[in-house]
């Protein structure tokens, strides 16, 4: 594994395509979490607006985060 404070760039292979790779963290971005410690990913959405462009850009990104396998909450407010 690498040093977490590792800043060498990423090279690419000359073909101009992009490159793939990780970005290294650093500061308090790179300490890990404690290994009984669970992290929660469930998704609330608080829609406040009642225009449609906004109600459907909502359902949009919670079918994202519940495609990814979240727990999605939407609650209206209009």
């Amino acid at each position: 594994m690498s040093d977490p404070t590792d800043t060498t760039p990423l090279a690419g292979d000359g073909s101009g395509l992009p490159v793939a790779g990780t970005v290294p963290m650093q500061g308090a971005a790179a300490q890990t979490l404690p290994a009984n410690v669970q992290v929660g990913h469930d998704k609330t959405f608080v829609i406040f607006s009642g225009d449609l462009d906004k109600t459907i850009a909502a359902f949009i990104i919670a079918n994202g985060a519940a495609a990814m396998g979240r727990k999605v909450t939407m609650i209206f407010t209009f």
